[in-house]
């Protein structure tokens, strides 16, 4: 059976329609379609719309006159079917709309007459032994009947069952992976790749993207290890840096302070005129040397040692030893060992490298340089320096003895090599601002995609994937069985239609028709004949409509509705649609019909289609509120269970240039007419106690609502020319203060033209409530039956 509409889009007055947001009950849940359905829509409000989707699917086409026509109807066993698919519907359908009267009778919609009438066969007679072989195989195929299946059918129910669930594992082991990723790419905020571009690039991520992902990690991927992913997480926290400023290297000319050390350690200062004493005692040189240096700053005369007079002889003697070449000597030592000290202090300072200048990229080789500097480098500086300080001092300390000086290592190339280094590291720094956005995005990505990696890991991705190939193999092979009992079926269903239309009688078809028009409409004068043609050695028939013998032309519109809708039901005993029970919609067929032929049409079909066990779902739509009412009394004889569970009403309704579809409201659903609808509104208000918001309205409206009904009631019950009052007072009885009371209610409480003041006051309840009681109280007195009735129209027990 059909269960929704689930949507409709760009199809007439249907826009945007969604199903389940439209067809919901007070409750707000969601109600479907039932074995036989009642729609009620005012003329152009789209009910016409509905019977075409439905005719689509009879047909496998619909008009090209729509413009990108969309709409999508499910089924009760779970498929649904779209305008993409409807060569693909599965079930048997039949739809009486103007389409089919075009398709099939145009000879009733051409004002020139060259149109025609369809022919059409049922089954014939004195075929027995064609109908002993389609028994044959009928046996084969079994019961079709719904809980009853027998043979091939209940074959294909159990294979169905087995495929369905088949198709369920696969499809829930697909959908929970499929969750899974949704949630990884998008779905989830705590743990989507979508929420955070800042880590991973990319803010319209999606499943389709990490899908791609994960194909890409599954060819030789290496993952990042831990350094590396903290590394890339760092850069992307960078921002582009300004230019870095140049650094002040360490000059150090190697080979000039080695010749200058040389030189010096290895002068010779002429041995004349000295103290032979202090030459061969060098501590003894030095403490005099400053002794001498201190008296004479001092300008003392006298030892401040041992506290002898200098003579000046002794002056004298001390000047040429500590001549000018030695203090010369002396002075170009001393700052050779305060140059060697500026040196090491510089040394030891090291390169003075800013590294938070320099991207994290090359952090890492930047440390290299400085490794290489402390380990290397100032080592060999440092012991060259030490080296040469020392010599110095031993000169200095034997400054009157010339020595031997010893070569140095030369530091100064591995320096100037490792300065190279670090210019092209500052280069490659300065240069790599431009590159630093690109970097960042090959940063994001290699995140993003150890990031995937891991996902993949922990739902155990690749498991998930040999799972859904193995449920999906099984899915396959329970389809392939399903398919192969159902194409058995469909085979001997269709050898048991080509059988049947060896038995069929195109005449008997218009006999039918003609039946359906004597017999329910009367109709004598006009008539559906059959004219057999022949073309050659086929024959074939055509149909005719006569009125008196003759080609009826000029048709009124009613009997073209008539003869149409008879038609229609004729055609439902054809070959193609014997012994099947198709899902029926009938739109509006009561067109330019007087009453007695609206009843007629009603009639027809309750006893051919409602009443019968022909049809699997029944839909009939009208725009009339009369035949609305007798379709209130379609039950379906046929139908199991409660037949209020059964049947379904709904209103199409339209606003402006677009429609949609609602339950059906209680006061059009529940009640036959509006004189019991008024009539359960007085007496409702005879049975309230406590007014509240919930039945205010009742009092509200009591004033029209009790002159409307009385109008009524007192016409059926007095149908003559005797004045209102007149019948009230037989209706209340002689006392006359119940009808001057009822008068006042009615008249005071539905119009406020002669009074006005009334409008600006509350309602007053005890005098409406008096009226109603005193009402339903006639009624009751009157005539107790009918006042049954009106309870039990109503829903109210007696």
């Amino acid at each position: 059976m059909i269960k929704k509409f689930t949507t409709i889009n760009n199809l007439a007055v249907f826009k945007n329609f969604s199903w389940d947001s439209s067809v919901k009950d007070s409750a707000g849940n969601v109600l479907d379609f039932k074995p036989i359905n009642i729609l009620y829509g005012r003329n152009y409000s789209g009910k016409t719309t509905l019977s075409r989707i439905v005719r689509a699917l009879e047909t496998g086409s619909i008009s090209d006159k729509y413009n990108n026509p969309e709409f999508d109807v499910a089924f009760d066993d779970g498929s649904s079917i779209n305008q993409t698919q409807l060569n693909k519907c599965p079930q048997e359908i039949r739809v009486f709309n103007e389409d089919f009267v075009r398709d099939n009778l145009s000879f009733l919609l051409d004002t020139n007459h060259d149109g025609e009438i369809k022919s059409f066969a049922v089954l014939g007679e004195d075929n027995a032994k064609l109908q002993s072989e389609i028994d044959v195989l009928k046996k084969e195929l079994g019961s079709n009947e719904e809980g009853n299946e027998s043979g091939l059918y209940k074959d294909r129910i159990l294979k169905i069952g087995d495929f369905q669930k088949a198709k369920s594992a696969y499809e829930k082991a697909t959908r929970d992976l499929n969750n899974k990723l949704s949630g990884k790419a998008s779905g989830d905020r705590s743990i989507a790749i979508k929420y955070k571009p800042e880590l991973y690039g990319d803010q319209n991520y999606n499943i389709s993207k990490l899908q791609n992902d994960i194909e890409v990690i599954s060819h030789e991927y290496s993952p990042l290890g831990d350094k590396k992913k903290e590394e890339l997480q760092l850069m992307l926290k960078e921002s582009v840096k300004n230019t870095i400023s140049p650094i002040v290297e360490i000059k150090f000319n190697i080979l000039e302070i080695t010749e200058k050390v040389k030189e010096l350690v290895e002068k010779k200062i002429g041995d004349t005129q000295k103290i032979e004493e202090l030459v061969r005692d060098a501590e003894l040189n030095r403490w005099v040397k400053e002794g001498r240096k201190y008296h004479k700053e001092k300008s003392l005369n006298v030892c401040s040692f041992c506290g002898n007079i200098i003579p000046s002889e002794r002056w004298a003697l001390l000047d040429k030893h500590f001549d000018e070449e030695s203090e010369k000597l002396d002075a170009c030592l001393d700052k050779l060992l305060d140059q060697l000290a500026e040196y090491e202090k510089t040394l030891k300072i090291g390169l003075g490298i800013n590294k938070t200048a320099f991207y994290l990229k090359f952090q890492s080789d930047l440390i290299s340089i400085e490794n290489e500097y402390v380990n290397n480098i100032k080592v060999k500086a440092l012991d060259a320096i030490s080296s040469l300080k020392r010599q110095i001092e031993y000169r200095k300390n034997n400054l009157f003895v010339s020595g031997v000086y010893e070569e140095v290592n030369d530091f100064t190339i591995e320096l100037s090599k490792l300065y190279e280094k670090y210019h092209q590291i500052e280069k490659e720094s300065n240069a790599y601002s431009g590159q630093l956005s690109l970097e960042q995005i090959e940063a994001k990505k290699q995140l993003r995609l150890f990031e995937i990696y891991c996902f993949v890991q922990e739902i155990k991705y690749f498991d998930e994937l040999k799972n859904i190939d193995s449920l999906k193999t099984i899915y396959d092979s329970k389809e392939e069985e399903k398919n192969k009992v159902e194409t058995e079926i469909n085979e001997k269903e269709r050898i048991i239609k080509e059988k049947y239309s060896l038995m069929n009688d195109e005449e008997k078809g218009a006999k039918k028709v003609d039946e359906y028009l004597k017999d329910f409409f009367g109709h004598n004068y006009l008539s559906l004949s059959a004219k057999e043609e022949k073309d050659g050695t086929e024959k074939h028939y055509r149909f005719e409509i006569t009125r008196n013998g003759e080609i009826a032309y000029n048709l009124s519109e009613g009997e073209c509705s008539l003869i149409a809708f008879c038609y229609f039901i004729a055609k439902l005993e054809d070959v193609a649609t014997h012994d099947k029970k198709p899902i029926i919609w009938i739109d509006d067929p009561i067109s330019s019909l007087d009453s007695n032929h609206v009843f007629f049409i009603y009639s027809l079909i309750v006893t051919k289609i409602a009443d019968t066990d022909s049809f699997n779902q029944l839909f009939v739509s009208t725009h009339n509120l009369n035949f609305l009412g007798y379709l209130k009394r379609m039950n379906g004889k046929y139908l199991k269970g409660d037949k209020d569970k059964k049947k379904q009403y709904f209103c199409v309704n339209r606003c402006f240039d677009e429609s949609c579809i609602s339950i059906m409201p209680n006061y059009l659903k529940e009640h036959i007419t509006e004189f019991n609808f008024l009539f359960k509104e007085l007496y409702l208000c005879s049975k309230i106690e406590v007014v509240d918001n919930t039945n205010f309205q009742s009092f509200y409206n009591f004033g029209n609502n009790a002159r409307k009904f009385l109008e009524i009631f007192l016409f059926y019950k007095y149908p003559d020319e005797t004045e209102e009052r007149v019948k009230m007072e037989k209706f209340f009885g002689k006392d006359k203060v119940p009808v001057i009371f009822s008068e006042r209610i009615n008249n005071e409480y539905s119009h406020l033209k002669e009074n006005v003041s009334r409008g600006f006051s509350t309602i007053d309840v005890p005098e409406m409530k008096k009226v109603a009681e005193l009402i339903i109280d006639s009624i009751k007195k009157n005539d107790e039956e009918q006042y049954n009735a009106l309870l039990h129209s109503i829903g109210i027990t007696v």
